[in-house]
């Protein structure tokens, strides 16, 4: 191949002539006519032995060549994805890369003047890496100083000294670490098992014992310590100058050199703090036997004083030297105050239309001093140590008075100074043009409003005059002398009415902007509603989901909420004239009275509410009957499980399991409707049996009713009322005592509640049912503080769906340790646990450690799953808890927890709580 060189030689004497037709010269340029993705292998050891290497990519010919850093290798063309070639071992001599490309020489003709040139093409690079060899890193058997023939020497001598090492495979490359930090090295081929290492005496200033050891391009030694004993008596140190003396309050870091007497390497420079008798060391370079160097940290001039400063040498003898040197930390001072604004010192004229630039004077300013105006810091420029300059807002000197300014450095506050701000001597009449709204919904949130006009000024101020001809300021804020900005508050607008807006320059004066704008306060108005189930301002009654109602109107705003028959629904706000609000199958479940409608209104938090408008909930379309209730089971379920204490106290929960259960369905108990009916599923359904139901010993009946048409009145399920007997203990393996739906703990400290709420005291109608425990610290001689804990709760806050029938074990043993402890819930939240994906109504127990003294963290586990805990894939309609809290049952339509039937059916599950070891959870059918 021709060097270019020599072809522009051969043109030039060729003169470009036909007689140099016939030359042909072969021009290696780059192209991407092949391509190299990857070696095989990609690494090889330095020094061994030689091996094939094959090249894969793409567009590979015969006659193809591997290159090894430009050099060609005999290649051998496999396939136009494939080339191979043997690589020597002379070719791995060196730890380090290799750039291999592949070439495909003649893969381009093309006719010029002076004949057929021939390109060869050159792929990418691979880099292929040389490692280094294998083998047997070094190891240290002993250590020795040229001071002691030992691996010891006395610290803070004045000079240093030559440490050896001995051991095995030790290399050339070998370097001796002094702990951790390599150190000048000495490598002989005449004595291989020997290293020798230059340790300064700074590197053996102090006490202690360092870590020897040795790394190579094999790898590390072990380590082995090197002890500096403590050496004879030391002189005391002493000082006698510092290159510096004071500094101002905070102050960057700062070197001191520090002029002594008797410094050794293990002398350090101490500080004392002002106010602090305690020294602290500071970073020390040792210079010379008359000299150190040390580091003040920023931190050391946060407090304004007297610091003391000296040297301090560890050792035998040594200690602190007999005198020190004050260091004097200067607060920032302020000598005059000038502004960008005023030919006269110390004043500018209030309420103009723009700040101006307060130039402070004094001293021991640093760069990151700020400039405060009345205590809050301005933006600050750095001129020099005696001057820093600060931007004042229009807003800061809108009213005449005397401003307080200090510079602040780093906490470190200067003496105040006065700044007058004088009174304008004559302010143009302001004129209102518009304000951005002129009306607004009474008894919904503030707001801001824009005012445009004429003649604005900083001390301008947006007034507002209600009915009564009250006038006040509203906080404004000065935009441009065309626009200010205020905000009108809430109680503003509370009532009905009109008010006035204004402007005064500045506020109450008589520069008022006249005439002023009026502004009404006006009531929302419905115009038409519609259910999504219709699109009328109707929706059969008894429905087994409920509806989104649109409420049309005027003058709605965020905020506002829709009301149904009085009670607040959850509300969107979609515009000034459209709400919407979340109806719930309960809402819908009962033909009105009376009207036979029911009345929507819409209403702030505070007072103002709109007329009401009508919504009818209508019979079911001709033809159309409700299912006739059957009811299977309730929970409890028989007389042992569903005897209820005869006591006067809370209401009982009772759960109701069957099957055609309808939003209008109720519970009956002894043939009359019990007060509470809450619609769970077609399926299930919960109540409550006031206190006064259960107070006589007997058997009751329970049962399912359905208004028709169609409906009708389930059979009866019986419900045991008993004296309850002293507790037994329960066999090993089943549950802990008789299972029930207790509501407080045995004790009666503990006490288990649903509300509407998310703080356990304020129901708010519409809103997610959640499971509250009171502990009323019933027993508890003292140091304790009656509280209300949310249960149905996650990591991040409450849970986002109705959480009900809750229980609490009731353990009634003597001594017993959990009492309270345990509570059992149903809930339909998809948030309680991360892991709970099926999105049915579930089973939950909640750990709440009460009574446990510490080591123990609140916690929620799922229960209505299989042994395996697969979930459930049908709703779980109950759920009890046993005295104890380890065994809980519950009734569920699921078919896949181990049932004997499809249908599903009673469960237990074992949740191992309260045994040490063991113990497996399980669940199991229970009938």
């Amino acid at each position: 191949m021709c060097s270019r060189k020599w072809l522009i030689v051969a043109l030039v004497a060729c003169g470009l002539a036909s007689a140099c037709s016939q030359y042909n010269t072969n021009l290696s340029i780059q192209t991407s006519s092949s391509v190299l993705t990857y070696l095989s292998p990609s690494t090889a050891p330095a020094g061994g032995q030689g091996f094939t290497i094959t090249a894969n990519g793409g567009g590979f010919i015969s006659g193809a060549l591997i290159l090894w850093n430009g050099t060609a290798l005999t290649t051998t063309y496999v396939n136009p994805n494939q080339l191979t070639a043997p690589v020597p071992a002379s070719s791995l001599s060196t730890v380090g890369t290799v750039q291999v490309s592949i070439e495909i020489p003649g893969s381009a003709q093309s006719a010029t003047t002076i004949g057929n040139t021939t390109t060869t093409a050159i792929s990418n690079a691979v880099l292929f890496t040389v490692i280094p060899p294998p083998g047997t890193p070094p190891s240290i058997t002993s250590l020795s100083a040229s001071t002691t023939s030992a691996a010891s020497t006395p610290y803070c001598s004045t000079q240093g000294f030559t440490l050896t090492v001995n051991g095995t495979n030790f290399t050339s490359d070998a370097v001796v670490n002094w702990n951790g930090v390599a150190q000048p090295t000495t490598f002989s081929s005449a004595t291989p098992t020997q290293l020798t290492a230059t340790i300064s005496a700074a590197e053996a200033a102090f006490p202690g014992s360092p870590v020897v050891s040795v790394t190579n391009s094999v790898g590390v030694s072990n380590g082995l310590p090197f002890t500096l004993t403590t050496p004879a008596a030391l002189p005391a140190p002493g000082i006698s100058t510092l290159s510096q003396t004071s500094a101002s309050a905070g102050s960057p870091a700062q070197t001191l050199t520090v002029t002594g007497t008797n410094i050794l390497p293990c002398s350090v420079v101490q500080w004392i703090s002002p106010g602090s008798s305690t020294p602290t060391t500071l970073l020390t370079t040792n210079v010379s036997a008359t000299q150190l160097t040390a580091t003040v940290p920023p931190a050391d001039f946060l407090t304004a004083g007297t610091a003391k400063v000296l040297v301090s040498t560890s050792g035998p003898g040594g200690g602190a030297s007999p005198t020190s040197i004050s260091f004097t930390i200067a607060a920032p001072s302020i000598s005059s105050l000038s502004s960008s604004a005023s030919t006269v010192l110390n004043t500018t004229a209030s309420c103009t239309p723009s700040g101006f630039i307060l130039t402070v004077n004094g001293a021991n300013f640093v760069n990151g001093s700020v400039v405060d105006w009345n205590g809050s810091a301005r933006v600050t420029s750095f001129v020099s140590a005696t001057q820093l300059t600060a931007t004042i807002s229009a807003s800061d000197i809108a009213s005449a008075g005397t401003a307080s300014i200090t510079v602040s450095n780093s906490g470190v506050s200067s003496a105040p100074a006065s700044f007058t701000i004088s009174a304008a001597s004559s302010l143009a009449v302001p004129t209102i043009t518009s304000i951005s709204q002129v009306r607004a919904t009474a008894g919904t949130a503030g707001f801001p409003l824009s005012v445009v006009g004429t003649n604005f000024l900083p001390c301008s101020a947006v007034q507002w005059t209600n009915a009564a001809n009250l006038t006040t300021a509203l906080p404004t804020t000065y935009v441009s002398p065309t626009q200010l900005s205020a905000t009108v508050p809430a109680v503003d607008i509370a009532a009905l009415g009109s008010a006035k807006v204004s402007v005064a320059s500045p506020a109450f004066s008589a520069n008022t902007t006249n005439p002023s704008i009026s502004f009404l306060i006006v009531p929302s108005a419905i115009t038409s509603l519609s259910a999504s189930t219709t699109a009328l301002a109707s929706t059969p009654y008894c429905a087994s989901s409920g509806l989104t109602l649109t409420v049309n109107g005027t003058d709605f705003a965020d905020g506002l909420v829709v009301n149904w028959n009085g009670s607040p629904r959850p509300t969107t706000y979609v515009s000034a004239t459209q709400l919407t609000a979340a109806i719930t199958a309960s809402d819908t479940a009962f033909l009105a009275t009376g009207q036979a409608a029911v009345a929507i209104t819409v209403s702030s938090g505070s007072a103002a509410t709109s007329h009401s408008a009508k919504f009818a909930l209508t019979a079911l379309p001709t033809g159309s009957t409700f299912p006739a209730p059957i009811l299977n089971s309730t929970s409890p379920i028989s007389p042992a499980s569903a005897a209820v204490e005869t006591v006067a106290g809370p209401p009982v929960p009772l759960t109701v399991n069957g099957s055609g259960f309808a939003p209008c369905s109720f519970v009956e108990w002894n043939g009359s409707p019990l007060p509470t009916s809450i619609f769970v599923g077609t399926s299930g359904m919960t109540s409550l049996i006031p206190a006064l139901n259960v107070s006589a010993v007997g058997t009751d009946r329970v049962a399912m009713s359905t208004p028709t048409p169609g409906g009708g009145t389930s059979g009866n399920a019986p419900f045991t009322v008993y004296t309850p007997t002293s507790p037994t203990t329960p066999a090993a393996g089943s549950p802990g005592g008789v299972l029930s739906l207790p509501l407080m703990s045995a004790n009666r400290r503990y006490g288990v509640y649903v509300l509407a709420s998310t703080d356990g005291a304020i129901e708010v109608a519409g809103s997610t049912q959640n499971i509250f425990v009171d502990d009323t610290c019933l027993g508890v001689a003292s140091g304790c503080t009656p509280s209300t804990t949310l249960v149905s709760v996650t990591a991040s806050g409450a849970a986002n769906g109705d959480s009900i029938s809750p229980s609490i074990n009731a353990d009634s043993t003597p001594n017993n340790t959990v009492d309270g402890r345990y509570v059992a819930f149903l809930s339909s939240a998809t948030n309680l646990m991360s892991t709970v994906t099926n999105g049915l109504m579930s089973a939950y127990v909640r750990d709440t450690c009460a009574g446990v003294a510490s080591g123990c963290t609140p916690s929620t586990q799922l229960v209505s799953v299989s042994t395996g805990g697969t979930q459930a894939n049908g709703p779980t309609t109950s759920a009890t808890i046993d005295g104890t809290g380890r065994y809980i049952t519950f009734a569920s339509s699921a078919s896949n927890l181990g049932s004997m039937s499809v249908s599903g059916g009673m469960f237990l599950r074992d949740t191992c709580a309260g045994v040490a070891s063991g113990c497996t959870p399980s669940t199991q059918p229970w009938q």
